[in-house]
């Protein structure tokens, strides 16, 4: 027979129980951690600061200073372009000069070579830096006496030793700029990275300018020929 309604009140009806697993929650791609957070706050930081050189006035200066002796040898090989055109030689020995700038073009094949050998004891850019300056003095002093030989004979002069001189130049000239360079992006605050190509452009621009105007001043009123001019750029 059928259950009566007493029996029927105290019927159970079992239902499935649904097990509910957790998943792991992926991190989306517009989800930031507080660490990425920090960092944008810290950008933000920076640009609204802006650039800000103090700490950084002695670097700017010295930077300011190296790239302006860079420059000299630049001045004066202007100078000799513009003496040997005076004296009527050649175009074909005017243009072997000029091919004395080309290790400025060509300083990419020997920078991996200044940026991975050093001596720890000096440092990395010193290592090269101090070298390259000393080279350079003398090179300025040691061939101011052969440059005013060529200049002062009545004779044609040697273009082809004049460009030797010069080519060494110019080569210790590529290597300390590469130091220089990487040097700017270690002493300078991160901030303040972007003043060292105007460093360079007015650094290397002045030196040039120095160099140029005061060779062709001192030679027009005779107070100094070539050769003295470059061993006081050695000495200095």
């Amino acid at each position: 027979g059928q259950p009566s309604p007493e029996h029927a009140c105290h019927t159970i009806v079992a239902k499935p129980r649904v097990q509910v697993q957790s998943l792991p929650v992926s991190r989306s791609r517009g989800a930031k951690t507080k660490r990425d957070l920090s960092e944008v706050d810290l950008g933000k930081e920076e640009e609204e600061e802006g650039s800000d050189l103090t700490g950084d006035w002695n670097n700017i200066l010295l930077l300011l200073v190296l790239y302006l002796l860079q420059g000299v040898p630049m001045g004066l090989m202007a100078g000799v372009s513009l003496t040997l055109a005076e004296r009527k030689l050649p175009l074909s020995d005017i243009n072997l000069f000029s091919q004395v700038t080309w290790p400025f073009s060509l300083k990419l094949l020997w920078a991996p070579m200044v940026d991975s050998l050093f001596l720890s004891r000096f440092g990395r850019r010193k290592s090269w830096l101090i070298p390259t300056q000393l080279l350079i003095a003398t090179m300025l002093f040691a061939g101011s006496g052969p440059v005013d030989e060529l200049f002062m004979s009545t004779a044609k002069p040697d273009v082809r030793m004049l460009t030797c001189i010069f080519l060494g130049l110019y080569v210790l000239c590529a290597t300390q700029d590469i130091c220089v360079d990487g040097w700017a992006l270690t002493i300078l605050k991160r901030r303040n990275v972007g003043y060292a190509s105007t460093c360079n452009a007015v650094g290397q621009t002045l030196g040039n300018l120095l160099a140029y105007v005061g060779h062709i001043a001192l030679d027009h009123y005779q107070v100094a020929s070539l050769g003295e001019f470059m061993r006081f750029w050695g000495l200095l």
